[in-house]
């Protein structure tokens, strides 16, 4: 319950700026055992902003994900090895926020299978996937943004 308060924590923290395209599928192969200076040269000519949660370090960026925008964050431990990788889109045009929250759903669900609980937590719809490998995948909705949190056990 903790890692879960935390995904929302950090999800709820990132925002940034810079555009480009990414494949999501590159996003989700991003081994753990990387640092924060190897995941930015993974995506060059980008504007990064720092951000710090709680005793964690990270960094956001705007990005075109397949298409979609997103702002795309990593969140790194104490001793510098990525625990979480993030992305979080805004509403703005509710036709537009529709697709991208059936998009990523599709793109779960095909990736971590339907072993997930669906449910609703604090007005938000909330999907949540918990790995073999110890990965814990939370996508969220309320109505006003749409975040993806894949944390690292």
């Amino acid at each position: 319950m903790k890692r879960w308060i935390l995904a929302l924590i950090v999800s709820l923290t990132f925002s940034g700026n810079s555009f480009s395209q990414t494949k999501m599928e590159d996003i989700l192969r991003i081994s753990w055992d990387t640092n924060t200076d190897y995941v930015k040269g993974l995506f060059p000519n980008k504007s990064f902003a720092d951000r710090d949660v709680l005793n964690f370090h990270g960094f956001t960026f705007n990005d075109d994900v397949d298409s979609y925008h997103f702002e795309v964050g990593f969140l790194f431990s104490s001793d510098n090895k990525l625990i979480g990788k993030v992305l979080s889109q805004k509403k703005d045009n509710p036709e537009y926020f529709d697709r991208i929250y059936k998009y990523l759903r599709e793109i779960l669900f095909a990736k971590f299978g339907n072993n997930t609980s669906v449910g609703t937590f604090a007005g938000m719809e909330v999907s949540s996937w918990k790995l073999s490998t110890g990965e814990k995948v939370l996508l969220t909705n309320n109505g006003k943004s749409i975040l993806l949190t894949i944390l690292k056990n």
